[in-house]
């Protein structure tokens, strides 16, 4: 699949350049200028800036939603049943 941005006021969208035909999407959170998404099935974590996507970290399978609080990205993985935190900044785990 592919994300797209929506404007509430007058309900036109567009696509995200740097998202088009991504695939298994799970988890989105914004940060900063862009966009941290995971994708499940691969446990992939991208940064989308513009219309460039950046492969941030591989985690295993099961990479499920995200949030970012401060600069800390929580990342559940569903298959395991645990959650984990890391820094964004180097992703050094917490």
């Amino acid at each position: 699949g592919s994300l797209y941005r929506v404007n509430l006021s007058d309900k036109n969208y567009k696509i995200v350049s740097g998202a088009y035909q991504f695939g298994g999407l799970d988890g989105i959170a914004s940060y900063k200028n862009g966009l941290l998404v995971s994708s499940n099935p691969t446990g992939e974590l991208y940064a989308i800036v513009g219309d460039k996507r950046i492969l941030v970290e591989k985690f295993e399978k099961g990479l499920a939603d995200i949030s970012v609080n401060d600069q800390v990205l929580h990342i559940p993985f569903i298959f395991d049943g645990r959650v984990s935190a890391y820094r964004i900044h180097g992703m050094e785990q917490k």
